[in-house]
């Protein structure tokens, strides 16, 4: 990142030199041809510079997208339970019901 701005300081510079080229070789409002060469060649070292910079952000970014990681690390303890929680009739309520259920005789029918 700190080429890019550099360049980008770099193209600043130089445009500010081509503007006061113009500035003080134009004589009433024309150039001579030598003169208008000389401007044309530091516009064009200009817009190459520019090109430069949108080619090194272009590749900052592709850098930045390519950087990131393409699966989720895996962050899980080897033997650990991962879904404590059990639901449906795996669960301990309906576990705890069916057993008062059993016991009763079906008499006291909880959440079963």
């Amino acid at each position: 990142m700190d080429k890019i701005m550099a360049m980008r300081e770099k193209r600043a510079e130089m445009w500010e030199q081509a503007k006061q080229f113009l500035d003080s070789h134009e004589k009433d409002g024309h150039l001579t041809a030598e003169d208008a060469k000389a401007y044309e060649q530091m516009e064009n070292e200009v817009l190459a510079l520019g090109k430069d910079i949108e080619r090194m952000e272009r590749q900052a970014i592709l850098d930045a997208q390519l950087a990131k990681p393409v699966t989720a690390a895996i962050t899980n303890i080897p033997g650990a339970v991962l879904n404590a929680e059990k639901t449906g009739r795996a669960s301990e309520a309906y576990h705890a019901a069916m057993l008062k259920a059993l016991r009763t005789n079906f008499r006291q029918v909880e959440n079963v």
